[in-house]
């Protein structure tokens, strides 16, 4: 409940992720949409945890979501981030 009413984008990464880990499998689809966020922090944050959680049954999204971000224009704090992980 407190996932939906949370207005900031640094706690509800965090709340995504541990609901996710606990086996709230819907809440994938809420952290790959932070990686929309305009927040590098944010951003970077949420590729941590989808790496920390990709697994079998989700590596597939998780690694087309991360390989269109690096598509994209961004800041160089999260092409080295991303560099880490798509390389």
């Amino acid at each position: 409940m407190q996932a939906k009413a949370e207005q900031d984008e640094i706690a509800r990464t965090g709340l995504y992720y541990a609901l996710y880990s606990l086996g709230a499998t819907e809440y994938l689809t809420a952290l790959l949409e932070l990686l929309e966020s305009d927040s590098h922090v944010v951003v970077i944050r949420t590729v941590h945890h989808l790496m920390d959680i990709m697994n079998a049954a989700n590596k597939d999204a998780i690694l087309s979501a991360l390989h269109d971000l690096s598509q994209r224009e961004l800041p160089v704090s999260i092409k080295e981030v991303l560099s880490e992980y798509l390389d």
